[in-house]
């Protein structure tokens, strides 16, 4: 699906805005959620993880020179996990099919893989399984055509991706989603972030 529509011109006519518009307005809204959030939950977040959600959302517009000079953008669901896909019984007669678009837009394919690998999965299974699948998905891009996108620009979009990840359980505890889904979310993600020293990003 990614290489499908990989910088696919029609993506941003279908959307309607250019895609460094709709995601520095996220960010505008991100943080005032975060005052809300921090008006409701700062007891689970230590001062140094609260400056790190300070300088995420402070340096948000230097992190978003991404879409600048050509960087790829393609299709992304924008709720990627497991629950939200029928996987086939014979692959050789299906494909993968998503479901529940709601949250759909426009960015970097890696904050499909940031989602489900980074925010979704603990440390260990995270740690054996991260390069592998980033490995395949490379392979995979190359495969079905995608080109001048080097390995270490798929890396670099993923870090890139795991530290605006941090954004999502702020959306879903002040959507009064249960703590039972935001903390971990939130707690995978800034474990991520350690792992991969998303917060260089920062700078």
């Amino acid at each position: 699906m990614h290489a499908t529509l990989w910088n696919d011109p029609r993506l941003e006519d279908f959307w309607g805005h250019p895609a460094s518009e709709v995601w520095a307005d996220y960010l505008r809204r991100s943080a005032d959620r975060f005052v809300l959030f921090m008006d409701r939950f700062s007891e689970v977040v230590p001062a140094e993880r609260r400056l790190l959600f300070e300088r995420l959302l402070e340096g948000g517009p230097r992190l978003l020179k991404r879409f600048e000079g050509g960087r790829p953008l393609t299709l992304i669901h924008g709720d990627a996990h497991w629950w939200d896909c029928f996987v086939p019984r014979d692959s050789h007669q299906e494909q993968v099919r998503f479901l529940d678009w709601e949250d759909w837009a426009i960015g970097a394919g890696t904050m499909h893989l940031a989602y489900m690998i980074a925010m979704l999965w603990f440390p260990g299974r995270q740690r054996a399984t991260e390069q592998p699948l980033l490995d395949w998905y490379y392979d995979t891009l190359l495969a079905d055509g995608v080109a001048a996108y080097s390995r270490q620009m798929l890396d670099d979009d993923y870090r890139w991706s795991v530290l605006l990840q941090l954004l999502r359980p702020i959306w879903q505890a002040t959507n009064n989603l249960p703590a039972g889904v935001w903390w971990p979310n939130l707690e995978r993600n800034f474990l991520a972030v350690e792992d991969l020293g998303c917060q260089e990003l920062l700078a």
